[in-house]
């Protein structure tokens, strides 16, 4: 017998599935599910730690996230959401769900 996926899990793959603007078309709150699960991933990936181990409240630079690894991340997920990320964001942000509601904003302005 299979187990349902967890939410996590579904927004995980929904987020490898999805393209930005496919994400945002489906509403706000859905485009910041899937655009948190990216960044997590992401900021996971970079630190070789669990996404299970990263808060998303917790200030980028305490997390070990460095000036050059957020740019480079931002541009790639500014290349996802078929957006241009205004460089001043990365000033702006402190923590990655600061990250995704500001990304949010550009993609899905109310």
């Amino acid at each position: 017998m299979s187990e349902e996926p967890t939410t996590s899990e579904a927004v995980s793959e929904t987020a490898n599935q999805l393209t930005g603007p496919q994400a945002a078309a489906q509403g706000r709150s859905t485009f910041e599910g899937v655009l948190r699960n990216r960044v997590v991933q992401e900021v996971a990936k970079h630190l070789k730690v669990s996404e299970s181990e990263i808060d998303n409240d917790t200030p980028l630079t305490a997390i070990g996230l460095e000036s050059l690894a957020l740019f480079s991340m931002t541009g790639g997920l500014a290349e996802w959401m078929e957006q241009d990320i205004p460089v001043t964001l990365l000033f702006e942000i402190e923590s990655i769900n600061d990250l995704v509601l500001k990304m949010a904003d550009i993609a899905c302005p109310e």
